[in-house]
Formats: C-alpha cells, structure tokens, sequence
C-alpha cells in the first residue's frame, strides 16, 4: 500500500468535479487548516471551516462522514488485508462521496490490489471499445468477459493493456511466463502513478461535465460555489 488511507480518500473527494490544480488549492487550504488530517481532528471541524477551505456543502457531509467512518472503526485499515476486493468496496461505498469507481482507484493505487478491473471507468470502456468491440460502447458484461482473459493481473491490464494489446495479444496476459514482466509492471505503475483519483482527468467520467471548474480558477471561495451536488463519483 502507498500513503494513509484516510488522507487518500478525503483527497479524493475534495478532487471531485473540479480541475486537478482547482483540487491541489482547496487541498492546501484544507491541510493548513488543520492541526492534521486526521479523522480525530476533521470529524470535530465545523461545517463553516471547512467551507472556508473552498470545500461545497455536500462535500463538507462527505469529509464528515469519511472521517467519522474512520474515527468510530467502521472503517478499519488494518483490517482490510483479510478482504477480498468486491467486500472491500462494497465497504467503501458505504462513505457518502465514495462511489464504486473512486473505490476501486483506491483498491488499485493505494492498496496495489493486482486484479481490480474497474468496468465504469472511462477510459478503459473507450479502449476496450477500440480495440476489442469495433469502436461500439462495451455492455459490462462484454467488459467482464474480455478481462477474464487478464486474471489475475486485472488491474494492470486495465491501466496499461487496453491501449497497447490487440484482441490477438489478449491470452498473453494470462499466461504463466508473462507473469514476471507483470508484476513488474505492477510495481512500476504504483511508483509512478500515484493515487489520484477522482482527479485524473484522463480517466475521470465527469470531465466532460458542464459544471466542472475551470483550469484557471483557483480560489476556494468560488470554486465552492460553483461545485453543484453532483454526486458520487
């Protein structure tokens, strides 16, 4: 794993909807606002404070509701070793502002779980569709078929193989002597990709969203106020 859990996905939410330097802004104000980031010291942080970091209102329930899942132990880190991936999730989206697909980032990134493959991402549905459903937007089912091939390093093939394999190539990822390559690759992807979830543009359904923020606007005041309630990513 890379990094505290709970700073990871309260950075998450805060990235959520708003452009990657947007995000890094209300970040910065957020940490220095704080003593830590702690769930201790967050879940006690008035509404108003964390407003004043730029944070929209629905947000502020979600960081809330993060830390006071982390703070009272119905989310316990320690614990997640033992879980599979899809308990492991369905315990994440417990969170308000956590939706499956901000979960299974996590699992990937900041876990290094190496067989998540997270069918609502969208880059992995246009490459998919590219190269293995004639340019068509593949159903989940098809998603789910075509990834058996890649079991059990899924989550490496969903960040790097759509892209680079041929229909042709597909069986290879399966097979016993590439398995070293993979993980190799595996441990290169969490070392240079680290957790960025929802704010990775290049992969993040809502980019396209008419309300997200602007590049260029940075103050926290106005990008909570231009953050509509747009839900769970």
């Amino acid at each position: 794993s890379r990094g505290d859990a709970f700073q990871t996905l309260a950075r998450a939410i805060v990235g959520q909807q708003i452009s990657v330097k947007a995000a890094q802004s209300v970040w910065d104000r957020f940490a220095a606002a704080h003593s830590e980031v702690s769930p201790a010291v967050v879940v006690a942080s008035s509404t108003d404070k964390l407003r004043g970091c730029g944070l929209s209102g629905q947000k502020c329930a979600y960081i809330h509701d993060l830390a006071a899942h982390f703070h009272d132990g119905r989310l316990r880190p320690a614990e997640w070793k033992r879980l599979p991936d899809d308990e492991l999730v369905d315990l994440l989206v417990q969170v308000k502002g956590i939706g499956r697909w901000t979960a299974e980032m996590f699992l990937i990134f900041n876990l290094a779980r190496p067989d998540v493959f997270p069918v609502g991402d969208l880059g992995l549905q246009n490459a998919i569709a590219r190269h293995y459903n004639r340019g068509r937007k593949p159903a989940p089912e098809r998603m789910h078929k075509i990834g058996a091939e890649w079991a059990p390093w899924r989550s490496v093939a969903s960040r790097h193989g759509p892209s680079r394999f041929r229909r042709s190539g597909a069986r290879q990822l399966a097979e016993p002597p590439d398995e070293g390559r993979l993980v190799v690759a595996l441990v290169a992807l969490h070392i240079e990709e680290p957790f960025r979830a929802p704010m990775d543009r290049h992969v993040f359904p809502l980019e396209l969203d008419p309300h997200r923020v602007r590049a260029e606007d940075e103050d926290p005041v106005r990008i909570a106020d231009r953050v509509d309630d747009l839900g769970e990513v």
